[in-house]
């Protein structure tokens, strides 16, 4: 495909769901508005786990089997990073059974110790098209080999717990939106609208509307094509705690110089500051 045309995808595809999920209230805003983290690849159900509450989109799995899959990672899965697999019976997960088919491949993401993100696929089946010999109704398997249907029927049973895998891009995709969030929320724990490096370019820059978007697409293409992975580019990553780092602290600078405005001037002059 061409270069062009992928970045075209990515740009209205990913890049913009990602950026207004960043203009609006976090985390809530990135289950609850649209778009959400259902856009950003594709999936079943998600789920965001936040101050030990569950937001569900979709619906499985229920808030208990949520629970129950939280307790399971944090005692076999304690990689900060996240998790992901094509069938958690395969992984592990000792309450797969009871998922069904509806839920077989998860990606997990960290955004705190506590807080988690899910993305959920059903099982493969539906996808499959049979494209063996045909068969004859009285055909059986004669211990030496096995008929097309026998075949195609153990097949399947090793299909029914699994889901289509998660691609690479894909998890670019979820690491970005996890790296996102946790640069954001990075000694906030309250998690209050925190996209501090970005608004503050923005409100320095006086930009509105449309323009606003343009400038917060911009950044992100930057930060995006080299940090989607951890690790990935740890020279960029630096380059990006950096910026938000001195984007805090512009910040605290003009709340300070605001406070002192506040304390020395006159009601319609502290107005007029604001």
């Amino acid at each position: 495909m061409d270069t062009n045309i992928r970045e075209c995808i990515w740009t209205s595809n990913v890049l913009y769901p990602l950026c207004d999920m960043l203009m609006r209230d976090a985390p809530l805003g990135i289950v609850s508005q649209s778009p959400n983290i259902m856009d950003l690849v594709k999936c079943d159900d998600a789920t965001l786990l936040y101050k030990n509450k569950v937001w569900r989109l979709g619906v499985t799995p229920s808030e208990s089997q949520i629970r129950e899959i939280t307790l399971w990672l944090s005692e076999c899965h304690k990689d900060p990073i996240g998790l992901s697999t094509y069938s958690l019976s395969n992984t592990g997960f000792p309450g797969a059974t009871t998922l069904g088919d509806t839920t077989c491949g998860m990606a997990v993401v960290r955004i705190s110790s506590k807080d988690i993100v899910f993305w959920f696929r059903s099982h493969t089946t539906t996808e499959i098209r049979w494209g063996g010999a045909k068969h004859e109704p009285g055909e059986r398997d004669d211990g030496s080999r096995m008929h097309p249907i026998s075949s195609f029927k153990a097949f399947l049973e090793v299909v029914k717990t699994r889901s289509l895998p998660w691609k690479d891009y894909e998890m670019d995709i979820i690491h970005s939106l996890q790296l996102i969030l946790r640069n954001a929320f990075k000694d906030n724990e309250s998690m209050e609208i925190s996209t501090y490096a970005i608004n503050t370019r923005l409100s320095d820059l006086k930009i509105e509307g449309m323009q606003e978007r343009e400038v917060v697409t911009s950044e992100m293409v930057r930060f995006i094509e080299t940090a989607t992975v951890p690790n990935r580019c740890p020279k960029r990553r630096k380059e990006f705690e950096t910026e938000m780092e001195n984007g805090r602290r512009k910040k605290q600078t003009r709340r300070q110089t605001e406070n002192v405005r506040v304390g020395g001037g006159t009601a319609s002059e502290n107005e007029k500051e604001v």
